[in-house]
C-alpha cells in the first residue's frame, strides 16, 4: 500500500506544484500587463476549469502524506511526509482564505458593466499566489526526499 500511496503523493502534489508554478510563470505576469477589464474577463474563463481539481489534487495528495507519514519506518521519512502535508494544508489555507476572496466578486461581475472604481484584486493575488506556489513545491520536494530516503 505504501508504494502505492507515495504514488498518488509524488502525482498529485507534481501535478499541483505544477500548475501553480505554470501559473506563476505565465498567466501572473501576463495578467500584470492586461488591462483591468480584460484581466476580470480572461480570469473569469480561466478560473472555471480550476474548481474543483486542484482543490482535490492538494486534499488527496495531503491526505497520502499523512498516512505515509503514520506508516513511515524512519524518523527521517516520517518528518519530510509531515512537511509535505502541513505544506499542502497551507496551499489549502492560503487558496480558501486569501486566494479564493478575493476572486469572489471577480466571479461576479459583469465585464461590460463593471464601475471604473472596481478594486484591482491583481497585486494581493499575486503575492498569496507565490505563497501557495512555494508551499506546494516544497510539499513536492519533502515528499520526493521521502520517497528517495
Amino acid at each position: 500500500m505504501r508504494p502505492l500511496l507515495a504514488l498518488v503523493t509524488l502525482l498529485l502534489t507534481g501535478l499541483a506544484a505544477g500548475t501553480l508554478f505554470g501559473v506563476a510563470l505565465a498567466n501572473v505576469p501576463s495578467f500584470a500587463l492586461m488591462p483591468l477589464r480584460q484581466y476580470v474577463g480572461v480570469h473569469q474563463l480561466l478560473d472555471r476549469y480550476y474548481e474543483p481539481t486542484m482543490p482535490i489534487l492538494v486534499l488527496v495528495s495531503c491526505a497520502a502524506d499523512v498516512a505515509l507519514a503514520l506508516a513511515a519506518r524512519s524518523d527521517s521519512r516520517r518528518a519530510l511526509f509531515a512537511v509535505a502535508a502541513l505544506a499542502l494544508i497551507g496551499v489549502a489555507v492560503v487558496s480558501q482564505f486569501a486566494n479564493v476572496p478575493l476572486l469572489r466578486p471577480l466571479r461576479a461581475v459583469d465585464v461590460e458593466e463593471m464601475p471604473a472604481s472596481w478594486p484591482d484584486p491583481r497585486p494581493a493575488w499575486r503575492r498569496w499566489h507565490l505563497v501557495r506556489t512555494g508551499l506546494a513545491c516544497l510539499a513536492l520536494a519533502a515528499a520526493a526526499g521521502a520517497v528517495v530516503l
